[in-house]
Parts: C-alpha cells; structure tokens; sequence
C-alpha cells in the first residue's frame, strides 16, 4: 500500500480539540511530549544515572573542613583552697581521607550501576515501543472508522439504488416478490451498518484521545495515513533478539547480580585506607600553632557471624536464578520476533491479495449490472456479483488496518516505533 501525503494544516494541541484535522505526525509529536508512562521511564533513566554518578564518589578522596571552639571550666580542691581554670581552644582543620582498597566492592557498586542504568534504558525503549504500537493501533482504528463511515453510506447508496433497480423490473413482470423483499432486507442491513460503524469509530476516537491525553474526542478526526513500509528480506533474528528490550532488560540485570558476588565477597577482604589531616589550634582566634596527622589504617575481618558468607551464597544464587531468566528470556523474544515477522509478511500479502479481488469484483459489478438491466443475467447471478463486491469493499479496509496493525506488532516486537 502506497504512502499518502498527509494532509492539513499544522495543528496546536488546543486546534485538535476544535475539530481540525489531527496528521499522525502530529499526533507522535503531541504522545511524545505528554504520555505519562514514557515521562515516568525518562525519569526513572535520570535518576539511575544519578545513581551511578554517586556509586562512582568511593574513588575519589573525601575532604572536609572544620572549625571547633571550646570553652571549658575545671574545679580542683586542695589544702590550699578551691582552685578553679577556665580554658578556651579554637582549632582549625581541612581533612583528608582516600579508600586504597576495600574488596573491589567500590568498582563492584560502579558496575553495578551501570547495569542497572542499561535496565532503565531497555525499560524506556521497551515504553517507546509500546506507546508507539497503542498509538498507531489507535490512530489506525479511527482512520478504518472513518472509511468504513463512508463505505457504509455508500453501499446504504447502492442497496437503494439496486432496490430500485429490482422493483422496477418487479413491476415490469421481470422479477419476483422475493428478489424485491431481499433487496429490502439488504437496505435495511446496510442502514444497520451505518449505524455500527458510525458508533465504532466514537469508541475509536475515545481511544485516540485517550492516547493523545485529550478530554474532547467527539470533534476528533483524523487525516492522511500512518506510513508503512515493505518487508525486508532476509532477517537475522537471533542479531535482532539480542537488542530487543525484554532481552536487553534480562542481560543488565544478570550483569547486575554477578556484580552483587563481588558485593557480597569483599567483606571478606581487607580493607586499607589513608587519611590526612592539617590545621591550626590556639587560645585565641585566628590559632596560630600548626597542627597535621597522617594515619593509614588496615582493618581485616575475622568472624561476623557468617553474614558475608551467607550473603556471598545468596549472591550466587541469585546470579545463576537471572541466567535462567537471561536463557529463557533469549528464546521467548526469538520466538516473539518469528512470530511477529510472520504476521507481517502475511498481512501484507493479504493485503496484496485483497486488492486484486476488489479490482476483479468491481469490474464483474459493472458488467454484471449492465447484463442484469438488459436481462442478460439471472437475478442470482447478479446478486452474487453485488454481493462479492460489497464484502470486497468491507475486506480491504480490514486488510488495510490489520496490515498496519502488524507492522506495528513487528516493531514492537524489535522495541523499536515511531517515538524518537
């Protein structure tokens, strides 16, 4: 199916709700500015971000700074009397303290960041190409409404017509009571679907609206169509498994709790640090005599009670659980990809396959119908012409969305869509 050239005016998100057409354009442009859940995952990208920013503070030396004032009294009691001082201090102090070693759990906690970071990145592409799919599902189910609207008044437009048709020749003693009866039942039935079609496409532009954050959907309306494009060949599915976010989504995490081992097994290592220390203390301020320090501490563990050591095999076993999880994960997203390419490829010949039928079907309509006016063809014949015609006319609308529909499952399958 051809791509056609929207058309319409560029809109502001006020203009939509006063009934001017909405282009799918815009409408990715309004879901991507407003849709909560795809805010919420940037958020939630910020702040691992964050996160992993302040695990990477334990490389770096801490420093601080102080000022102290003390002022203080003593009592002392001799044979000589009570004997009272009173003392005043300040100090002055810029410290400085550096980590050499604590078990790796400093670059531990660093990865570990960084895989849950890659958690949040798959989750936001995994929201992209969700929004994206209930976006197009959407947009789409309006656009079919709104053809089958129009379908729907024009085969209400035929039946009359053919009704016409029969009960002329009916009159002429060409035809009998029973072609003319059915023809009746056709218009009522055609009047029928006007009024389900017209009622659907309310329910799908609720929808839309739903999506596109609107309060006001019963001016809504839609123009041009969603673009499409064409199967491509030969696809490696297992390369494409492994960048689909479920996928992505089970490797950080299985990243993540590798990196909880070495967590768990540095408390049972030594840990080393170096601290420094400058200032001035005096009676009064500013002090005047100097003051340093420099230390180096080494503290080794010996006995905790087996918290590190039940710890360590809680780490463990929770890294081989999210292997599985990464195996089983692997296959249930290649199996997702093959099936999603399937129906895509299928809906699309479907719709190649539909469109010839209808090419067929209206050109036997036509011929039919000068025949039946003529009195070259039976009634019966003519009628299964008209009717073919008209479920062609239905079928192709059909086959037009679902086509969209599974390039849009495809792509959602990939974790990729329409959402920048």
């Amino acid at each position: 199916m051809n791509v056609l050239g929207m058309v319409g005016v560029t809109l502001c998100f006020m203009g939509s709700a006063w009934g001017e057409p909405l282009t799918w354009e815009e409408s990715v442009k309004r879901v991507s500015q407003n849709d909560p859940a795809l805010q919420a995952a940037m958020e939630s990208l910020e702040a691992s971000k964050n996160q992993t920013f302040s695990s990477a503070n334990n490389f770096l030396p801490q420093i601080s700074g102080g000022v102290n004032y003390t002022d203080s009294n003593s009592t002392n009691f001799s044979s000589l009397g009570t004997i009272s001082s009173t003392t005043t201090s300040y100090s002055t102090s810029l410290s400085v303290s550096q980590n050499l070693f604590n078990g790796l759990s400093d670059l531990a906690k660093y990865k570990q960041g960084k895989a849950n970071e890659g958690v949040a990145l798959s989750n936001l592409k995994q929201v992209k190409a969700q929004v994206s799919y209930n976006l197009k599902a959407a947009f789409e189910a309006v656009r079919f409404g709104q053809k089958a609207v129009s379908l729907a008044k024009e085969i209400t437009s035929r039946r009359d017509q053919n009704l016409r048709l029969v009960d002329l020749r009916f009159k002429n003693g060409h035809e009998n009571k029973g072609s003319v009866l059915l023809y009746q039942a056709y218009l009522m039935d055609s009047k029928y679907s006007e009024l389900q079609t017209t009622d659907a496409v309310q329910t799908a532009k609720a929808q839309l609206a739903q999506e596109l954050g609107m309060d006001d959907f019963n001016s809504l309306e839609v123009v041009g169509e969603i673009p499409v494009h064409d199967p491509s060949g030969a696809v490696d599915l297992k390369l494409l498994m492994k960048d689909t976010p479920t996928y992505l989504q089970a490797f950080y995490q299985e990243q993540a709790s590798d990196q909880g081992i070495t967590l768990a097994r540095s408390g049972f290592s030594p840990t080393l640090s170096v601290s420094g220390l400058i200032g001035k203390l005096g009676p009064s301020w500013f002090p005047e005599n100097d003051r340093w320090s420099v230390g180096l501490s080494l503290n080794i563990p010996i006995f905790n009670g087996g918290r590190d050591f039940f710890a360590t095999r809680s780490a463990i076993d929770t890294h081989r659980a999210s292997e599985f999880t990464l195996h089983y994960t692997a296959l249930q997203a290649l199996s997702q990809l093959q099936q999603a390419k399937m129906a895509f490829v299928e809906a699309v010949e479907k719709l190649k396959v539909d469109t010839s039928y209808l090419q067929a079907a209206v050109v036997r309509a036509e011929i039919a119908r000068a025949d039946y006016k003529n009195g070259l063809m039976t009634f019966q014949d003519w009628d299964l012409a008209e009717t073919d015609l008209i479920n062609r006319q239905r079928s192709i609308l059909q086959s037009e969305q679902a086509r969209v529909i599974a390039e849009a499952a495809w792509e959602q399958a990939q974790g990729i869509g329409a959402i920048p």
